[in-house]
């Protein structure tokens, strides 16, 4: 099973250890809705999901591809996709494509970060990207479709 370093603490450690940031995919799964997820996410995360995080493949590499989301309760998860070239510069920022009708309309979450609401994912979607990811990180899953970021129209306050 691969193995993927995240930036959020999923499981508790012991008191020595009190947590960890690397994990088999598999350890993920009731976080993104476990196997019971449903086409529309209604089922409630077996463990609750994180905010955001950033996964990145194992093992790490300074210019590494890299797997971003943020949740969003009641809608699902908006995935970002990014790798670099070989000479450090990034690739354009891919973004999953949930509802395409949505793809303009945006959400400000607490933590100031924009999201096109068009951009979310079933809790089940976005964990088969995730194990797609650690599989093949150089390239974007075809569990979904994808966006470029710049092709969106982003509100004035994203560049603030």
């Amino acid at each position: 099973m691969p193995r993927v370093h995240t930036s959020q603490i999923y499981l508790p450690g012991a008191a020595s250890a009190p947590g960890r940031h690397e994990y088999d995919v598999a350890e993920l799964r009731a976080f993104f809705g476990g196997e019971d997820a449903l086409e529309d996410d209604s089922v409630l995360m077996s463990a609750t999901p994180k905010d955001s995080d950033v996964i990145r493949p194992l093992p790490l590499r300074p210019h590494g591809a890299s797997l971003s989301y943020e949740h969003i309760p009641r809608r699902g998860f908006s995935l970002s996709w990014q790798r670099p070239e070989k000479d450090g510069v990034a690739r354009p920022l891919l973004l999953s494509v949930g509802r395409q009708e949505m793809l303009q309309v945006f959400q400000q979450k607490e933590n100031q970060a924009h999201v096109p609401l068009g951009t979310c994912i079933p809790g089940h979607k976005a964990f088969r990207v995730v194990e797609d990811f650690a599989s093949d990180p150089e390239r974007p899953s075809g569990i979904v479709e994808w966006v470029e970021a710049g092709q969106l129209d982003w509100p004035e306050a994203f560049g603030d």
